[in-house]
């Protein structure tokens, strides 16, 4: 094969380099993928945006309904919101709305000069009547008054306070000491108020421990021994129980249960007996139980 003939004239002459051809040169592109990279690991493809179709003027979609709808709803609820927060300012900062008189309804033995001189109800004149809280009151005139059986508190706007109050009814005399108390069924110790009714049982603690809790079945226990003895006064021992005198002279305790009372009760009936056939006069007798008793001479100090 012959060399090329050089051009001359105008010409360039031809360039010695040797130029590849196209089909052999690869150019990089945004769609091609480097043989490092595997396969579903490119680049992620863009999202097509869909366009809605405009409606025609006029017409209008259920869901631009529904916001037509809570639009004006949204503006009556921050009128309204901002209306109870308005009102609940007023009642607070404002002078009507504090606490002018305090008013006691149901008292029957317990006087209304000595509830109103309750300090907590000092405390709460000129107060607001939107800061009052009932079950706090309530638990605290409880606690200083057990005479109450049940507290209602009614806040009366604009600045009054009712007190619905349900006295206990007592059905015995409680002494300890100095102090009298009086004691309903359920075995509630409050002080007495006024004059006690002469029917009411007399019980008096013997020794120098006093605060003992009543239960009901010792108020039981109190009555029964009342109707079976015929006595209105009794005694209570810390140790030996309830117990009364009789009038021979001599000292009688019967316990602190009801547990086998009728068996007790028969068997203090049979000791009194066999000691009358023998003509002698007990000092003291302690019923253990329905079966184990104790007599003790007249000789012997009654506990």
């Amino acid at each position: 094969m012959t060399p090329p003939r050089a051009r001359t004239g105008s010409q360039t002459p031809e360039r010695t380099q040797e130029v590849p051809h196209l089909a052999s040169v690869v150019l990089p592109s945004r769609h091609t993928r480097s043989p490092e990279i595997g396969p579903g690991e490119g680049r992620p493809r863009p999202r097509r945006r869909t366009r809605r179709p405009r409606l025609p003027r006029g017409r209008t979609t259920a869901r631009h309904r529904v916001r037509a709808q809570i639009h004006p709803l949204r503006w009556m609820a921050g009128a309204f919101s901002a209306l109870c927060w308005a009102l609940i300012g007023l009642m607070w900062w404002h002078p009507v709305f504090r606490v002018q008189r305090i008013q006691v309804v149901g008292l029957v033995r317990v006087s209304q000069q000595r509830v109103q001189a309750w300090k907590p109800f000092h405390e709460l004149v000129r107060r607001p009547v939107v800061a009052v809280r009932p079950d706090h009151l309530v638990r605290s005139l409880q606690e200083t008054f057990p005479v109450f059986r049940e507290v209602q508190v009614q806040v009366r706007l604009p600045n009054r306070l009712v007190l619905q109050v349900v006295e206990r009814e007592p059905v015995l005399v409680w002494r300890e000491g100095n102090e009298t108390f009086w004691v309903d069924a359920e075995g509630v110790k409050f002080y007495a108020e006024g004059q006690p009714d002469p029917s009411w049982p007399r019980v008096t603690v013997q020794g120098d421990r006093y605060g003992f809790t009543l239960r009901p079945q010792d108020v039981a226990l109190i009555r029964e021994l009342v109707q079976r003895a015929g006595v209105q006064d009794l005694v209570f021992h810390p140790q030996y129980g309830f117990g009364w005198k009789v009038a021979e002279g001599w000292q009688v305790y019967i316990g602190t249960t009801l547990e086998d009372w009728e068996a007790r009760w028969a068997l203090y009936e049979e000791v009194v007996a066999a000691l009358r056939e023998r003509g002698q006069v007990p000092g003291v007798i302690q019923l253990l139980s329905s079966r184990a008793v104790v007599v003790l001479p007249a000789e012997e100090q009654a506990p």
